[in-house]
């Protein structure tokens, strides 16, 4: 099944970590946001991270796209 995404969570692996972290706390419920873990000294790892935390305490629930209902 083909999928897009819905948010640009690091301009691939361009953004720095603050910047990661506001991409991501700025998605909506279903959205589908693609990040770049392929660069280790980007701002990713650490914007994930951070922004992770905060949307497990917001209620946000996880998925992998395998699991999700289908639309």
């Amino acid at each position: 099944m083909p999928v897009n995404f819905t948010v640009n969570g690091d301009g691939g692996a361009t953004y720095p970590a603050a910047a990661v972290a506001g991409e991501l706390l700025a998605a909506r419920p279903g959205s589908i946001i693609i990040a770049h873990a392929n660069r280790p000294e980007s701002g990713t790892g650490a914007g994930l991270g951070a922004a992770l935390k905060g949307m497990a305490g917001q209620g946000s629930k996880f998925t992998r796209l395998s699991d999700a209902p289908p639309h």
